[in-house]
């Protein structure tokens, strides 16, 4: 008995010397804020189960994390250590602290970790392994006009697992386009040599006043991207973020000296022409298309307006759809939009086809242009000599009728057969024949009603849904009028108008007013000047909800009246 005690005391008091200890490391102490650095948690006890590392994200972001274990046997003495590895990132500079976590039956100690503001530029500082430069042209841009924003990131090192965010605007609302694919040249700055990655953006303000282009960040691992085998941090790598410059800016409304109804503000525009003959031949009665395109450097198709060209009585004018189209290259955006028309002269004679005028606003001159198609006269041709008279149609020939009817219900069908089988043949249609013809005709039948069935209730279930949408946009409408809200009622504008084409949905508002017409399009044009006009004015919204209630009914009436939802094939 007394030896079995001292056993058992003996193997309390070796328990007790190898309890379970947790220790904590940081790969280094202190840090900068911005960069990435390791954390070990080392406990020498089997642990079942993933601690819970949620307390680390009061003062940190985890970016990784990755559990491993090791097994020591020296000299016959046996070990084992269990170590959990995470890459974080400080929110916040100070001294912080890397709370206690429960692992297992114990609980690892606090430890302190002091996190400095960066000694380096985060924005452009040559000379660095990596950082960012940012730029804007023009700085003081009018509304609307593009804006040319550049991205590059200077490299001298290793990266992986590299991000970059995307630009966004404080202060004014924005279309922002990416332009065409990355750029990566070499360069050097203050004799180092860098790899640079360029990235281009075009950024279209939607109202006038102080803009800011908020900071892009990047986030990336820099160095060799592999962890040593006796190197628990892995100090070949490390991830770091760098936060460019933001960018002020001051949108200018539209200057007074604009003498167009839409405001186009570009680099360069061009209205051309084209015809199906060169030169055109006009003969009465018969059809020649003109094409017209309006070419803009620095804006998008959706922004240009409708080529509004006159043709003189006794021509008829028929268009077609327009088509847009945008080209993007690092020197920004080209929107083109093309316009095919068909005219039709009634009677010979001269007459004048008007001039096209398009009055836009040159932003690298600052002036006010117009693009003008010169006008043309043309020569009508009579109409060409009517050709012979048309052909006569051969009818097959009928086989002759039987003198009388019971003659004809006594004989037999005679049905031709192929020279060489013989003069002819008689058969009688089998009844089994009639038969299956008829199962197989009632089988297709029921076959087509399933199918006519299942597609018709998915059909009323999207229109449905159509539906819905539509009614809310209707209330988001009226609610901006009521309010006076010229902002909010052009948002719900375009977001009714795209429910209401859903299949070629508008792009921009003015598209909208084209597509509506009327007063409702009068109304649009009074609230896009409002908008994007020289000086802010108290806008009333009575005038756009009656004229909408008035078009919306026009453009929902039954079937076999006129609707204005789509371009007429004809015009005046």
């Amino acid at each position: 008995m007394f030896i079995l005690v001292c056993t058992v005391l003996i193997a309390l008091c070796y328990v007790s010397g190898a309890s379970a200890s947790i220790s904590v490391s940081v790969d280094r102490n202190p840090v900068q804020i911005n960069e990435s650095f390791r954390i070990l948690f080392e406990t020498n006890v089997s642990v079942s189960g993933k601690p819970d590392f949620t307390a680390l994200e009061k003062d940190f972001d985890i970016l990784s994390q990755g559990q491993s274990s090791n097994i020591r046997i020296i000299n016959g003495d046996y070990s084992a250590t269990t170590q959990w590895t995470l890459d974080v990132m400080a929110k916040r500079t100070g001294k912080l602290t890397i709370p206690s976590i429960q692992i297992g039956g114990e609980r690892s100690p606090p430890k302190s970790i002091v996190v400095q503001k960066a000694t380096r530029s985060q924005s452009s500082s040559a000379g660095d392994d990596i950082f960012l430069e940012v730029d804007a042209k023009p700085d003081n841009p009018y509304v609307q006009e593009e804006i040319i924003y550049s991205v590059r990131l200077f490299r001298a090192v290793k990266i992986h697992n590299a991000s970059l965010t995307e630009p966004q605007l404080s202060g004014a609302k924005a279309v922002i386009e990416k332009l065409g694919d990355d750029v990566t040249f070499n360069t050097t700055r203050d004799g180092k040599r860098y790899m640079v990655i360029e990235r281009k953006y075009a950024i279209f303000p939607q109202s006038s006043g102080p803009i800011t282009i908020e900071p892009v960040l990047f986030e990336g691992q820099l160095g060799g991207g592999s962890r040593y085998l006796f190197d628990p941090f892995g100090r070949g790598a490390r991830t770091t973020r760098i936060r460019s410059d933001s960018i002020e800016l001051q949108a200018r409304p539209v200057p007074q000296s604009f003498g167009g109804t839409v405001w186009l503000p570009a680099r360069q525009l061009e209205l051309v022409e084209a015809w199906s003959d060169d030169p055109p031949i006009f003969r009465a009665g018969e059809p020649v298309t003109r094409t017209l395109a309006l070419i803009a450097g620095g804006l998008t198709s959706s922004q240009l307006p409708e080529i509004r060209s006159a043709v003189p009585t006794g021509i008829k004018l028929y268009p077609d759809q327009p088509k847009l189209e945008d080209k993007t290259d690092a020197s920004g955006v080209v929107g083109v939009r093309q316009e095919k028309i068909a005219l039709i002269p009634s009677q010979a004679g001269k007459s004048i086809l008007p001039a096209i005028e398009i009055p836009w606003w040159n932003t690298e001159t600052d002036t006010f242009e117009i693009a003008r198609l010169p006008e043309r006269e043309i020569a009508v041709q009579p109409a060409a000599t009517a050709r012979s008279a048309t052909a006569p149609v051969v009818t097959p020939a009928l086989p002759p009728a039987p003198e009388n009817l019971s003659e004809a219900k006594k004989q037999p069908t005679a049905i031709p057969i192929a020279e060489g089988m013989g003069s002819t043949a008689t058969t009688q249609t089998p009844n089994w024949w009639i038969l299956t013809s008829i199962v197989l005709a009632l089988g297709w039948a029921g076959t087509a009603l399933l199918w006519w069935r299942s597609g018709h209730k998915r059909e009323g279930r999207q229109q449905s849904d159509i539906k819905m949408k539509r009614r809310a946009a209707i209330r988001s409408i009226k609610k901006a009028c009521q309010r006076h809200d010229s902002q909010a009622a052009k948002d719900a504008l375009m977001q009714w108008a795209k429910i209401q084409w859903y299949e070629h949905p508008p792009n921009h508002i003015d598209e909208v007013g084209r597509r509506v017409g009327g007063t409702l399009r009068n109304e649009i044009e009074r609230l896009h000047q409002q908008l994007y006009g020289r000086a802010a004015k108290n806008w009333n919204g009575s005038a756009l909800w009656t004229a909408f209630e008035i078009g919306y009914k026009k453009l929902n009436q039954p079937e076999g009246k006129p609707r204005f939802d789509l371009e007429p094939l004809y015009k005046a």
